[in-house]
């Protein structure tokens, strides 16, 4: 019996390393592939040839290797599409160039999904979620010429009283855009959300329930005439 040290690099896991004892490097390499059926770039040598310079290069070019998997898993699921958006607009919306926090902010497809807009980078932005609804399904050349045409005055509406505070991701902790998100109301869940809202639901619960932001929510109700006269009260 001879005892061997191998080094297999693992999918979407570091290397992994270890030692084993075969009779044969073949009888190793077999016993090896059982145990890890899903192993790539397997490397075994005998233990007092484990510190020579090409085993110690192979090491080091696995490890780094599994580092920058891991460093890509992290960024891939770490920003949702909208944090991504703001950190890129550096916390500004997209028309008006406002500071703007998170939870203020919605995804505005610049050339409306319902005649034909992709949900692609390149037709997305980060808003204010009010002009988000305000635009609705507004083509793209009236929503440029509805800002033009306000010149350096164009402001997004807000909510009465709601200040805007710079938000910039700084946590990878929130979750990724509504499923119903950009999707236009029915007459239907209108007045399900004022129900609701007339019925003291937190905006944050109504928000679970309409699969929408609670940005979204807001300008909704803001638009319906209700979130002034609730807060009046």
């Amino acid at each position: 019996m001879s005892l061997f040290t191998y080094i297999i690099d693992l999918p979407q896991k570091s290397a992994q390393t270890g030692s084993i004892t075969a009779k044969t490097e073949h009888e190793a390499r077999e016993q090896i592939s059982q145990k890890y059926p899903e192993g790539q770039h397997l490397l075994l040598e005998a233990q007092a040839a484990l510190n020579s310079a090409p085993v110690q290069k192979a090491v080091k070019k696995a490890t780094k290797k599994a580092a920058k998997k891991a460093a890509k898993k992290v960024v891939a699921k770490g920003l949702s599409k909208l944090e991504r958006y703001l950190y890129l607009q550096h916390g500004r919306c997209f028309f008006c160039g406002e500071k703007l926090r998170l939870e203020d902010a919605s995804v505005e497809h610049l050339n409306p999904v319902s005649k034909g807009g992709t949900r692609t980078e390149d037709n997305e932005v980060a808003c204010c979620a009010t002009v988000n609804h305000t635009f609705g399904d507004m083509d793209l050349k009236r929503k440029f010429e509805f800002v033009l045409k306000s010149s350096s005055d164009f402001k997004c509406p807000r909510v009465k009283g709601k200040a805007s505070t710079a938000v910039v991701p700084e946590k990878l902790l929130l979750a990724a855009t509504p499923e119903n998100h950009g999707l236009a109301w029915s007459e239907k869940e209108e007045k399900q959300l004022l129900s609701r809202y007339q019925q003291d639901m937190e905006i944050e619960a109504i928000a679970q329930r309409h699969k929408r932001g609670v940005g979204a929510i807001r300008a909704r109700l803001v638009k319906l005439g209700q979130i002034e006269e609730m807060n009046q009260t």
